[in-house]
């Protein structure tokens, strides 16, 4: 089944508002800092197992730059700063349970469902889906920003962690535009 950039976005968007909801299932205003930051990590993890699968079924005409160079680079660049994105999380929180791996594992599925599986995707819906993804977590780490900032519980190391984080997922954007244009 062939389905257009635009349907594929549409299509996720909705999928984005229903899995939301079931996420967590306290409302989103009475989630703690540490859920917030376990469902921050969780989508985190999403990125990189889902950029990691993208990295091993990338094929056709575009196999080397995009197994290499896009879905190689994404996917190597979120492993190799996780474990600070966890540190940062224990630190903040002083909570070791938001490192848990079942919870992290658990958010990780519930984010990964929105998005099709890499192995059913050609090379240029993977890097239409790998963008959305990109976009989705974007916008995740903003509203986590603006509700930590909100409430006084964003720490300038925080402040600074989510921002760089943002400004690399930010390149990944540009890695996708390209690679999908």
């Amino acid at each position: 089944m062939k389905i257009s950039a635009t349907s594929l976005r549409r299509l996720i968007k909705e999928e984005i508002a229903i899995s939301l909801s079931s996420v967590s299932e306290m409302p989103q205003q009475q989630m703690s800092v540490n859920d917030d930051l376990v469902l921050w990590l969780g989508s985190i993890m999403c990125c990189r197992d889902w950029f990691h699968g993208a990295h091993f079924v990338t094929k056709g005409p575009t196999f080397g730059g995009d197994h290499v160079n896009v879905f190689g680079r994404i996917y190597s660049d979120i492993e190799s700063s996780f474990d600070s994105d966890v540190e940062k999380a224990v630190g903040v929180t002083g909570d070791i349970n938001v490192a848990c791996p079942q919870k992290l594992s658990e958010f990780a599925i519930a984010s990964m469902q929105r998005y099709p599986s890499p192995c059913t995707l050609s090379a240029d819906d993977l890097a239409t889906t790998g963008l959305a993804l990109v976009k989705d977590h974007i916008a995740l780490v903003e509203e986590l920003f603006k509700k930590l900032e909100s409430t006084n519980g964003l720490t300038l190391g925080l402040n600074d962690h989510l921002s760089g984080q943002a400004n690399d997922y930010e390149t990944f954007v540009y890695l996708l535009q390209q690679r999908s244009n």
